[in-house]
């Protein structure tokens, strides 16, 4: 599975940066090792970085997310860009993998993304 995005900012074009956007994401119920891919396809073709910008609730910056992708030469697919999660609870060591937790709960995962715009469906 993947993690649904809304759009929530952009798109903005930065100087010596690209396009960017400010996305809402809503991670899925199992979270998958690995990552949990995004679809930035809509948004861009080339993924070059990603700040994360904060959740809503105390309990879920326990948590500590990342956003990784393919590198500045490969273009964006629907699987290839993927939000980390890490943490440490109970027995678990320090910055273990959310591997299969449910994390549909963690409420307004705010991100910026940026990179080369995608090219609009109705241009193609």
């Amino acid at each position: 599975m993947s993690a649904t995005i809304t759009k929530i900012g952009g798109p903005r074009k930065i100087a010596g940066k690209g396009t960017e956007y400010d996305l809402s994401v809503l991670l899925d119920t199992s979270y998958a090792t690995g990552g949990e891919p995004i679809d930035l396809t809509t948004y861009l073709s080339y993924f070059w970085g990603a700040t994360i910008n904060g959740v809503d609730a105390i309990a879920d910056a326990t948590f500590r997310f990342d956003v990784v992708g393919p590198g500045r030469a490969a273009a964006v697919t629907s699987t290839n860009v993927l939000v980390t999660c890490h943490h440490s609870a109970g027995a678990d060591s320090a910055d273990n993998p959310a591997d299969a937790e449910d994390l549909s709960g963690v409420g307004a995962l705010i991100i910026t993304v940026w990179g080369k715009d995608a090219i609009p469906a109705s241009w193609a």
